[in-house]
Formats: C-alpha cells, structure tokens, sequence
C-alpha cells in the first residue's frame, strides 16, 4: 500500500508565512523602539548631567567670589600691624576681632591665615561641630594655629582655643615640621601677585573638604619675594 504524504492547504503556507512575517515585524519594531529609548534616555541622562555641572560650577563660582576678594584685600594691607606685615605673635594677634568678624558674617569661611617668608604660620579658624578636636573644651568657637620660628630650635605649633569673646580657654603645644613655604597655596601665589585657588582638597588639620584661596603680599622694598602669603579656606 502506497503511503501518501500529508499535504496543508495552501491558505495554511499563506497564514503561517503571514504570521512569522508580523513576528519579524514585531521583533524588529521592539529592538528599534528599544535602541530609540536607549538612546533617548542618554541624551536626556546627559543634558541632565551637563544642566548640574553648569549649576554646581556656577555656584562654586559664586561661593568663590567673596573669599577671593577677601583674600586680595587683606594681602594689600601694608601696615606694620597687619596680617602679611606683622612679625611677632603679639602683633598677629590684634588682628582677630577684624578676622573673626569676616568669619562670622561668611558662611563658606573656614579660616583666615598668613604664611611667612621666615617659615612662621598664623591661622584662625572657626571651630565646627564635626572637627576633631582632642580634649572636650565647652564654649569653644575660634582656634588660632601658629608657628613662630625665631627661636630656630624649637619646631612646635602653638594652638590656643578661645571663646566668643576671644578669651583664651585653653592652650596646647605639638611638635611640628609644617612648613606653609613648603604647600601648594604658598608656592603658587609666590609665582605672582595673582588671586590663586586651589582644587578641592582635604586640610590636613580637621579632614575637612575645601578650597584654598591665596595672594602674595607686597614685597618689602629691598626685597624680590614677598614677605608673606595670605589664605583664606572655604569648605
């Protein structure tokens, strides 16, 4: 007996045909329309990211101005008592009710310092909640920072911790080899009488991120480099 083979109608090669045609149709369709989101939401991902770098650089602009402008008017004082120009602690220290008013008035303010042409340092500096500060000191709102190296044998730091009325709360004494000549904000502003500012970095001090704004002072007559560099840190 002859077995015949199992033939479909030629309306069933039609429909399948037209059935793995619209299958194709759809897969294409959904790999393009894919691809299209795909794309879409990266030139929406990326005008987003370019939108919030324009705000954030516009803002770290602004936020720069102040400190900037600060820094330049405080490196033109030329007086014998002013901060670039003042040779010994005592002298330093008069500045303060002038330099914690500037960091009470300003927000982005850390600190206000000077680096001498000698080595010496003088910094004051708001205290912050999250700073770490060794001992429990109560009513503490500056902390003054200074290095004096008249006395070449002794390398220390002085730290003195005061009130809200400058009133000094407490004191303490480390061994130290910071040397501001030796820092980027000192060698760069030393170059020329330029405002520079740093990129953000970590201060060695508390571990707070920041900028550093500096300019050189006026060199004393007589001499090439300036007698100092004045900086002002904005966190």
């Amino acid at each position: 007996m002859i077995k015949l083979k199992k033939t479909y109608p030629f309306r069933v090669h039609i429909s399948a045909l037209m059935i793995s045609m619209l299958l194709i149709s759809c897969i294409g369709l959904s790999i393009f329309i894919y691809d299209a989101n795909i794309k879409m939401v990266e030139d929406h991902t990326k005008k987003l990211l370019n939108y919030i770098i324009s705000r954030v650089t516009s803002e770290v602009e602004h936020t720069i101005d102040t400190p900037m402008t600060v820094t330049s008017i405080i490196s033109r004082q030329q007086t014998a008592s002013s901060l670039g120009y003042a040779q010994t602690f005592e002298q330093r220290m008069k500045s303060l009710p002038f330099f914690t008013e500037i960091l009470s008035n300003t927000n982005e303010f850390l600190s206000i310092y000077a680096g001498y042409s000698t080595g010496e340092f003088f910094q004051i500096k708001k205290y912050i909640s999250d700073m770490n500060i060794p001992h429990v000191i109560p009513d503490l709102k500056w902390i003054v920072r200074s290095i004096d190296r008249q006395d070449q044998k002794k390398h220390q730091m002085n730290i003195l911790y005061l009130n809200k009325d400058l009133e000094v709360i407490y004191t303490e004494k480390k061994p130290s080899n910071y040397d501001p000549r030796k820092r980027d904000w000192y060698k760069q502003a030393e170059t020329d009488s330029s405002v520079h500012r740093s990129d953000t970095l970590m201060f060695d001090s508390d571990k707070q991120l920041g900028i550093i704004v500096s300019r050189q002072t006026k060199p004393v007559q007589g001499h090439n480099k300036p007698n100092s560099v004045i900086a002002t840190s904005i966190y």
